[in-house]
């Protein structure tokens, strides 16, 4: 199960930026991807421009001294960072 997830942009030269995802699993649990894709796929109210084109899954999330998510340091790594980073590509049927 996913614990929190952060959602913000990263550059892509191609066509501008993309969508990527940020999330902290729960303790114990394994980010599956294909799972993650089905699982937005379903969603009926997201449309193919809000699908994260990318998702990273870190221990934990860049946070101010108020608890806010530092997404500017996320967008900054991009998809060049330690944690493990998946592409997913979604297509609904």
């Amino acid at each position: 199960a996913v614990a929190e997830v952060a959602v913000y942009p990263v550059p892509d030269p191609a066509v501008g930026d993309q969508v990527m995802a940020a999330v902290v699993m729960a303790p114990g649990a394994e980010f599956d991807a294909d799972k993650f894709g089905a699982f937005l796929a379903e969603q009926p109210d997201l449309g193919p421009k809000q699908w994260p084109s990318y998702v990273r899954v870190s221990p934990a999330l860049p946070r101010t001294a108020t608890f806010k998510v530092l997404k500017r340091e996320l967008s900054a790594e991009g998809v060049d960072c330690a944690d493990p980073v998946w592409q997913i590509r979604l297509r609904r049927d």
